[in-house]
């Protein structure tokens, strides 16, 4: 955040609220996980606020819930998705990484645009592909972040 923060000088124009779990994840996790944060956030800085000024926030929320599945929460109140946007046909090159990324962790993810744009990741840490797949699958249900 900070490294970002200072590549686009944005100083104190957006607020950056963070609630990140410490926990462990295997490497091959660990990069996806930092591509897709680096992506959304960099979406949020350069598209969410056209105005940079007070009252501008990004939440990243990283929960750890049973079966060691993880809650990623990335939340802006910024413009949101244009209202005319086929969400079902989100197409850009930056959408695509962070969905090939989530598919590479074997979980889910999703998008939506209330007050701001939500991104929602959910995958199992530490389990082998075939298992996180099984266990996000068994767990679509649950409760989001």
């Amino acid at each position: 955040v900070n490294y970002l923060r200072d590549i686009y000088d944005i100083k104190n124009q957006i607020a950056f609220q963070l609630d990140i779990a410490h926990m462990e994840v295997d490497i091959t996790q660990a990069v996806s996980i930092g591509l897709i944060l680096n992506e959304a956030l960099t979406n949020a800085i350069k598209h969410a606020f056209p105005v940079k000024g007070k009252g501008n926030t990004v939440v990243i929320e990283m929960v750890v819930g049973d079966r060691d599945v993880v809650h990623l929460k990335m939340a802006d109140n910024g413009v949101g998705l244009p209202p005319t946007l086929d969400r079902e046909r989100l197409n850009s090159l930056g959408i695509k990484l962070m969905k090939g990324l989530t598919d590479d962790l074997g979980g889910s993810f999703s998008i939506e645009s209330h007050n701001g744009t939500i991104i929602y990741i959910r995958f199992a840490a530490n389990v082998p592909f075939e298992n996180a797949v099984k266990i996000i699958g068994s767990t679509e249900t649950t409760k989001r972040v």
